[in-house]
């Protein structure tokens, strides 16, 4: 009789590298990632209390941080709009964007590709006036 050899099934490209991320993250320990999910919500929570909607970038800006914290499992959400200045919410801006790059350096995969595409969109904002 032939022996029947069991082949793999191909694993889609991007459970490669959600699995990829996620051991790394273990890998990491869980502090490291807890600082991070940290930074996500301060920077979150900065940008949640602003008043001015620089055409939308503050926004996504916030939409990509609450996909890279759903990703390392956690959520960001809430705040309440202030009624700042411009210059006080182009600091609180500011404030957010050095909050994430803070934090894009201990992340790896789609978190990091979401905090940089936010870190983009928040330097998008600061155009905007």
């Amino acid at each position: 009789m032939a022996d029947v050899v069991a082949q793999e099934q191909p694993v889609p490209r991007h459970a490669l590298k959600r699995k990829e991320a996620l051991a790394a993250a273990a890998a990491n320990g869980a502090a490291s990632s807890t600082a991070q999910v940290g930074k996500l919500h301060e920077a979150y929570e900065v940008l949640a209390s602003l008043d001015h909607d620089y055409k939308g970038h503050r926004a996504l800006a916030m939409h990509k941080i609450e996909a890279a914290a759903k990703i390392l499992g956690s959520r960001v959400g809430g705040g309440g709009k202030g009624h700042e200045k411009q210059v006080t919410s182009d600091e609180g801006i500011r404030k957010a964007q050095s909050i994430l790059e803070g934090a894009v350096g201990g992340l790896i995969g789609k978190p990091r590709r979401h905090i940089q595409e936010a870190i983009h969109q928040l330097t998008i904002a600061l155009r905007v006036k």
